[in-house]
C-alpha cells in the first residue's frame, strides 16, 4: 500500500514539473524567435497573453485531468482492496465459527460417551461393548423358548433389524437415543452450517467437510460404529443413512465384534459407505461366494 501511494505520488510530482515546464517552454521560443524584451504596448502584451494562454491552457487541461484519473484509479483500487479485506476477514471468521462450533460440539458428544453407563460398573465407551452385545440379543437370536434358550439365526435380514432393534430402544433407548441424536446432529451441521449459522453455504468446501467428518469419525469405538450399523437401518433413524453414505461413516467398521457379519449385511449399505474398506470386504464376500459355490 506505501509503495502504490508512493508511486502515485512520483507519477503526480512529474506532471507538475511538466506544467511547470509547460509554462516556460513557450516564453523561451516567443524571446528567440521574436528577440523581443519586455513591452509598454498594451497590445504586444495582449497578443502575449494570448500566445501563452492558448499553448499552456490545454496543456495544463490535459495534465490535469490525467491527475485526476490517476488519483481516481488509486481510490478505487484502495477501495477495491479494502473491500476484498473486509471479505476475505468475513471468510476467516466464518471458518473460525465453523471450526469452534464443530469443536465445542464434539466435546458435547465427549461429555455424552462419558455419561453413559451399563450396570454399576462399567461406563464411557466400555459401555458399548456391553449395550452393543444386548442389541444384537435382539437381533441375531431368535426369540427365547420355553427354557430360555435363545438360537442364534441363520441369517439376519433388514425386517429382523427392523423387529428387533425396537426392543433393543426400550431397554437402551434413554441411554444411545441422545447419543444418536447429537451424533446426528454433528454430521448435519458439518453438511449444512449455513442452516444453523450465518456461514456462506459455498464457503466450506467438501474437502474441509470431509476432513472434520473424518474427525469425528476416527473419535468412534469399534462397537460405536457397529452399534451405529444397525442404529440406521432402523426405519426410524434411516435418516442418518444419508451421511453414512456421505462421509464414509462405516469406513473404520470392524466386523469380527459382529456375532455373525454375513454377506446380507455387507449389502445392506452403500460402497460409499465403507469407504476405503469397501474393497477388502468385496473381496472376503466374493471369497465366500466362491468357497459356497464350490
Amino acid at each position: 500500500m506505501l509503495t502504490r501511494a508512493k508511486n502515485i505520488g512520483t507519477i503526480l510530482y512529474i506532471i507538475i514539473v511538466i506544467g511547470i515546464l509547460s509554462l516556460f517552454v513557450p516564453l523561451i521560443f516567443y524571446f528567440r524567435i521574436f528577440n523581443a524584451g519586455l513591452s509598454e504596448s498594451n497590445l504586444i502584451w495582449g497578443t502575449f497573453g494570448d500566445y501563452i494562454g492558448g499553448i499552456a491552457s490545454p496543456i495544463l487541461s490535459f495534465l490535469a485531468l490525467i491527475a485526476i484519473l490517476i488519483t481516481l484509479r488509486y481510490q478505487r483500487q484502495e477501495l477495491e482492496k479494502t473491500f476484498q479485506s473486509q471479505k476475505d476477514e468475513k471468510k476467516n471468521a466464518q471458518h473460525l465459527l465453523f471450526t469452534q462450533t464443530i469443536f465445542n460440539m464434539l466435546r458435547l458428544h465427549n461429555e455424552i460417551v462419558e455419561n453413559i453407563q451399563h450396570g454399576n460398573a462399567t461406563r464411557s465407551r466400555s459401555a458399548f461393548k456391553k449395550i452393543f452385545q444386548k442389541c444384537e440379543l435382539q437381533i441375531v437370536f431368535d426369540k427365547p423358548d420355553p427354557d430360555g434358550d435363545r438360537k442364534l439365526k441363520d441369517s439376519v435380514s433388514i425386517d429382523d433389524i427392523e423387529q428387533g432393534y425396537p426392543e433393543f430402544m426400550k431397554n437402551f433407548g434413554d441411554q444411545v437415543g441422545h447419543y444418536f441424536k447429537n451424533l446426528y446432529r454433528i454430521f448435519k451441521y458439518i453438511d449444512k452450517p449455513h442452516e444453523v449459522e450465518p456461514i456462506d453455504e459455498k464457503l466450506i468446501s467438501t474437502e474441509k467437510k470431509l476432513f472434520y467428518s473424518g474427525l469425528i469419525r476416527a473419535q468412534l469405538s469399534n462397537y460405536e460404529v457397529a452399534l451405529l450399523f444397525y442404529q440406521s437401518i432402523w426405519s426410524e433413524a434411516s435418516k442418518f443413512q444419508e451421511y453414512i453414505d456421505k462421509y464414509h461413516l462405516l469406513e473404520n467398521i470392524d466386523i469380527s465384534v459382529f456375532t455373525n457379519f454375513t454377506q446380507e449385511y455387507f449389502r445392506m449399505y452403500s460402497e460409499s459407505a465403507f469407504g476405503e474398506s469397501y474393497k477388502d470386504l468385496s473381496n472376503k464376500f466374493k471369497g465366500q461366494d466362491n468357497g459356497n459355490t464350490d
